[in-house]
Formats: structure tokens, sequence, C-alpha cells
């Protein structure tokens, strides 16, 4: 139930149109205000934050300058001037050399600067007995 604006008649000298324009989500539409007004939008509720990395280990050992190149990849990416730049990197090897230990270091390592979460997924590439997860699966 609205106000035609042929009902609302002609403002008075100074008074700002009763006409509206644009999108909001909540709207409040009045002639005449007397007194203070308070709006107050609906609390947001806050997100979960994921934190899946696993433990970071006391063993790592002997790729200090492969972690180096890594975390220089990273560094570079953010010091670009391109807002919004993803950087992928692969780590490659035979299983069992340490691959998972490295990431998880690095990942460590940058976590400050991704505030909203971290994310594992264990691919179980060379897990004995296991069968390498599926991307559908990995990504569900």
């Amino acid at each position: 139930m609205g106000v035609e604006p042929s009902e609302l008649g002609q403002p008075a000298e100074g008074a700002v149109s009763p006409t509206m324009s644009g999108t909001a989500g909540n709207v409040m539409q009045a002639r005449n205000v007397h007194g203070g007004i308070h709006v107050h939008a609906p609390a947001r509720r806050a997100r979960p934050v994921r934190w899946q990395l696993p433990a970071d280990t006391a063993l790592f050992t002997g790729r200090d300058g492969e972690l180096d190149r890594l975390l220089a990849l990273v560094e570079h990416a953010g010091s670009g001037g391109s807002p919004g730049t993803v950087v992928i990197s692969a780590i490659d090897g035979m299983g069992g050399i340490g691959k998972t230990a490295l990431a998880i270091r690095a990942a460590h390592r940058l976590a400050t600067r991704y505030p909203d979460g971290q994310l594992f997924i264990d691919l179980h590439g060379f897990t004995q007995g296991t069968a390498p997860r599926s991307p559908g699966d990995a990504l569900a």
C-alpha cells in the first residue's frame, strides 16, 4: 500500500522531494520527519574460517633452496602491481621425497597472507594401498 505522487502535493520550499531512485536492501520512505531516525542493518554472520593445514614437521631439512624459490614466486606475484594475480606452482618428483612436506612448510610460512583460511587436500598420489583422489572428489 503506497501513496501516489499526486496525493503528496508539492514539497515545501527547501524540502527534499519524496522520490527515490536506485536500489537498496532495506528502504524507508517518509514525507515529514521530526526527530532522529535510527536505521540498523541486520547483523552479518561471520563466515567460518577454515584452517586445514596439517602440522608442520620439525624434521624438515635439506630443501631450503626449493622453499626459498617457492616463497619468492609468491612474493614476486604480490609485488608485481597486478592485483588479483594468482600463483599456481607444481612440485614434482617421485614418491617419498618430501613434496608434501615442502608444500606444507611453504603453506605455513605464507598462512598470514591468506587470512580467509587455508585448505589442504591429500590427493593420495603415492599413498600405498589407496587410490589417488579423483578431481571431482577433491573439488567436492
